[in-house]
């Protein structure tokens, strides 16, 4: 079906059925089209191997469309829309898609509501899975006046539930602002920590959502467990009256986070892709952009910038913080970053195996599970102890005592016991 500047069309109650490698990768089609209402529509798809193939739905430069009270399934991608406006997908039911459920980017007055995205079929191929994804770039702007509403997602693969990546901001495009974004009274039973994720907003309200781990979600650690995550430059954000596990430190006076139901364990969040630490730097240059940069928390997004920068800043820390850190991985050049903790935290050896410690004590940059032996070694008010695969740092402050858990990194914690090295 291509439906090309076509308007004032509806089609009910029929079946697009695809055959893959006969249909095309875009089967069903509309661009350039205006006042269009498909209801009541079965768009099946079919998988090429073990997984869905193609796109359900593809619009492009259209406006004034509705989808409505119609079921999508097996597909790569249920939908994929670009730089159309008032589109409103309401009341669908979305099955067994292979990588997201839907894929949206330069879209303004868009309202998604009351869909219900369940019992999908994820490619393990694809690293960055969505059940509801928002992009820029490749033509499409950053989209605005974007409502999602009433919507349930229950998902137990490994992949993100609402997210708005932002590939324009991330490669210094600061006006690519996502504006005007309510996100509101969803369901999300998810198994990964971008539970309800924006990447550089202006005007974006998050209230009343409920996001739990799923029941057949993995392990019960920080990567499997959905949470708010907004990027530090941000603006005009409210988080509010949401069930969440956690939800993230306000970034300036413009952000209101009050009135969620949290757990006991704050996490350590993604804070958005504006760049990372540059390991071939020299020290000092390097402790620039650690501090510049700002905390990143999901080492499977595309940030284009090599590795990952985990920051601590002291003054949010206190004898009730218990920060989890569920992606460290030092081998692919991940690095923590402690700033302003009480003078003398920190002290390294100063021998074969240099650790950059600043600010007399104050700060420290650790890139590898040796500098964390060496650290707990030599620093009074650091201390490591291995729990169930998990390695928990325990820093002595003069407020108390914070607790960062640092999952599954025990076995090679323990494998860098190696003084000698020091």
């Amino acid at each position: 079906m291509l439906l090309r500047g076509a308007a004032n069309i509806e089609l009910k109650g029929l079946k697009f059925d695809y055959v893959p490698g006969r249909s095309g990768d875009n089967p069903f089609w509309i661009e350039g089209g205006r006042g269009i209402t498909l209801v009541d529509i079965d768009i099946e798809g079919k998988a090429s191997g073990q997984y869905g193939a193609g796109v359900g739905l593809r619009i492009k430069n259209s406006q004034d469309i509705e989808i409505l009270n119609s079921e999508v399934s097996n597909f790569r991608n249920g939908f994929a829309f670009t730089n159309s406006d008032n589109v409103r997908v309401v009341n669908n039911d979305f099955r067994g898609m292979s990588n997201d459920s839907m894929l949206l980017g330069g879209m303004t007055g868009m309202v998604i509501q009351g869909n219900d995205f369940r019992a999908m079929n994820s490619n393990p191929a694809v690293q960055h899975k969505d059940v509801i994804q928002f992009f820029t770039g490749s033509g499409s702007p950053a989209s605005r006046d974007i409502v999602i509403r009433d919507n349930v997602i229950d998902n137990p693969e490994h992949s993100h539930a609402i997210f708005f990546t932002n590939p324009m901001a991330n490669s210094g495009d600061r006006g690519a602002y996502y504006q005007n974004i309510v996100i509101e009274n969803n369901d999300i039973r998810s198994a990964h920590a971008h539970g309800i994720s924006i990447n550089h907003g202006d005007g974006v309200t998050i209230r009343n959502n409920t996001l739990t781990q799923h029941p057949e979600g993995g392990s019960n650690t920080a990567i499997n467990i959905p949470v708010i995550n907004i990027s530090t430059l941000s603006r005009d954000i409210t988080i509010q009256g949401n069930q969440v596990a956690s939800v993230p430190v306000p970034q300036n006076a413009t952000w209101t986070i009050a009135g969620n139901d949290t757990g006991s364990k704050q996490f350590l969040h993604w804070y958005g892709n504006y760049g990372a630490v540059d390991r071939s730097r020299s020290a000092a240059s390097t402790r620039e952009a650690a501090d510049d940069s700002p905390a990143t928390g999901a080492p499977d997004l595309p940030t284009g910038a090599g590795t990952d920068s985990f920051r601590i800043d002291g003054g949010r820390l206190d004898g009730e913080t218990r920060l989890a850190i569920g992606t460290l991985d030092f081998e692919q050049g991940d690095v923590i970053v402690f700033r302003n903790l009480d003078a003398g935290t920190f002290r390294a050896k100063g021998g074969a195996n240099p650790i950059d410690v600043w600010d007399a004590g104050r700060s420290a940059k650790l890139d590898s599970a040796l500098d964390l032996q060496e650290i707990a070694a030599f620093s009074p008010a650091v201390s490591a102890t291995q729990t169930r695969g998990d390695l928990v740092l325990r820093i002595e402050q003069d407020d108390g005592t914070a607790e960062i858990v640092l999952e599954g990194l025990g076995a090679e914690f323990r494998a860098a016991d190696q003084p000698d090295l020091f």
